[in-house]
């Protein structure tokens, strides 16, 4: 008796390199399409507040001309970080390894900006062109900004100074979720 034998090939792929159909941050002529192909949208990594804005209305507007009511899902990552003032809180950010955008940031290692897609702002000095910086009261403008002027339905936050302790942890999300989403909501 023979036996059939199978050979399963693994295609090889280099990590960090995005899906080009499916990775969100790419220009406006991926953005239409994908409101074509798609029921929502999350916009990611985290390009400016600009652009972000930009590719959502870009997306918005292809999505009209298919559908007669507006999409639910158009959401975006955000950075956030909690401070006295913008100022405080761009210095606790500089201290968080995930936004130090070194030659070695999983980021730039995979290198996944490309040519073809929003530039993403990777200097110490634009933390505040892509993240949410200040107070409870000013982190909740921004985030009133980004559902009323960019139209964003959820937002998904990386909450960058968390603290050590359980108990200060527990005290900063009762904080932020009443000073912040109560607002909000």
């Amino acid at each position: 008796m023979r036996r059939a034998r199978r050979e399963t090939h693994i295609r090889e792929v280099q990590l960090g390199t995005p899906n080009r159909e499916n990775w969100p941050n790419y220009g406006r002529g991926r953005r239409a399409r994908s409101a074509r192909l798609c029921d929502g949208i999350v916009v990611a990594p985290m390009p400016s507040f600009d652009d972000l804005k930009a590719l959502v209305q870009t997306f918005n507007e292809e999505w009209s001309k298919l559908h007669s009511e507006p999409c639910s899902r158009v959401g975006a990552w955000r950075g956030i970080v909690i401070g006295k003032d913008p100022k405080d809180a761009q210095e606790k950010a500089l201290e968080d390894e995930y936004l130090r955008f070194e030659s070695t940031h999983r980021y730039r290692v995979g290198r996944m900006e490309e040519a073809t897609m929003v530039r993403l702002p990777m200097n110490l000095e634009e933390v505040p062109a892509f993240t949410i910086l200040g107070n409870y009261e000013q982190c909740a403008e921004q985030l009133a900004w980004c559902r009323d002027q960019a139209g964003l339905t959820p937002v998904t936050l990386n909450i960058h100074n968390t603290l050590r302790s359980l108990s200060e942890r527990l005290e900063w999300i009762e904080a932020f979720g009443e000073e912040v989403i109560r607002k909000l909501a």
